[in-house]
C-alpha cells in the first residue's frame, strides 16, 4: 500500500454476491472515496450513466471504456471519429499519446487520444452521459 500512496494511487476491492458483479461493487466503491479533482478509469463494464453521474456529483473525472458490443454508442463515436480523421482534426483541440510495450512474446501499442470538441456531445446517446468530453483509442 505505501507504493501506491507515494504514486497518488488508490487501491480497493469489493466483494460482490455470487449472483452479482461488479456493476454493484464500484458504486459501494466509489462512495467511501473522496473523488474532488480526481480522475477515475473503469473499464468498459464499469462504464455506466449512473457510475459516470455518480463520479461527477462528487467533483471527479472519469476516463471510461467503450467497446464495440456497447450498441448505438460505440458505432455513434466511431463514426465521429472517422468524420474527425477525415477532416484532418480541423477545428478539434485535441492531444494524442501513444505507447509501445512488450511482454510475454508480443508487442502493444496502445495510443490515446482525448479531445475537447463540443460536437461529440451531439452523439444521440453521448447526451446522457455526465461530463463528457474526452475519448480514448488502445
Amino acid at each position: 500500500m505505501q507504493a501506491s500512496s507515494e504514486h497518488g494511487l488508490v487501491l480497493a476491492q469489493q466483494k460482490v454476491d455470487g449472483k452479482s458483479n461488479e456493476i454493484t461493487a464500484v458504486p459501494l466503491i466509489l462512495k467511501l472515496l473522496n473523488l474532488k479533482g480526481a480522475v477515475v478509469t473503469l473499464d468498459a463494464m464499469g462504464t455506466q450513466l449512473e457510475i459516470a453521474a455518480q463520479i461527477k456529483k462528487a467533483e471527479g473525472d472519469y476516463v471510461l471504456a467503450l467497446k464495440g458490443n456497447q450498441g448505438k454508442l460505440s458505432q455513434q463515436v466511431e463514426n465521429w471519429f472517422e468524420q474527425a480523421f477525415a477532416k484532418n482534426w480541423q477545428g478539434i483541440e485535441y492531444s494524442y499519446d501513444e505507447r509501445v510495450e512488450s511482454g510475454h512474446h508480443r508487442i502493444e501499442t496502445r495510443g490515446c487520444l482525448g479531445g475537447a470538441d463540443k460536437s461529440i456531445t451531439t452523439i444521440a446517446s453521448a447526451t446522457a452521459v455526465v461530463g463528457l468530453n474526452h475519448h480514448c483509442d488502445g
